[in-house]
């Protein structure tokens, strides 16, 4: 049934793990607003499972919200103070990138899904 294929868990390719990783990386160089890292820990939490299930879509979606999430350039007098990131977000980023290096059983192929940037 065309379904449960559609289903099945896949691997992501080297390149898509990459742009992932290095993004992930970036976000441990910043500092945010604890409000901002809140939503943060959201989008890592929603990339984590788009990879657990090899959903390529919400993988996708989850890498552009992550990489977009990025520092406001402009601040205020009296904004809110900004921090790096808190522990528990460094935590999931890690594990996270250590799951995403990690050799695969079964590598895809190439050219079996293009890669998006």
């Amino acid at each position: 049934m065309a379904t449960d294929q559609a289903r099945a868990p896949q691997a992501l390719s080297a390149e898509d793990a990459e742009v992932a990783v290095d993004i992930l990386r970036a976000l441990l160089a910043q500092e945010f607003a604890e409000t901002r890292w809140d939503e943060v820990e959201r989008l890592i939490n929603a990339l984590k499972d788009a990879v657990a299930a090899g959903n390529f879509d919400a993988f996708d979606a989850a890498v552009v919200e992550l990489e977009l999430v990025g520092p406001i350039r402009v601040t205020r007098l009296g904004s809110i103070p900004v921090v790096p990131p808190p522990s528990r977000v460094r935590e999931r980023v890690n594990r996270l990138i250590h799951e995403l290096v990690k050799p695969s059983s079964s590598p895809q192929e190439p050219n079996d899904r293009p890669a998006r940037h």
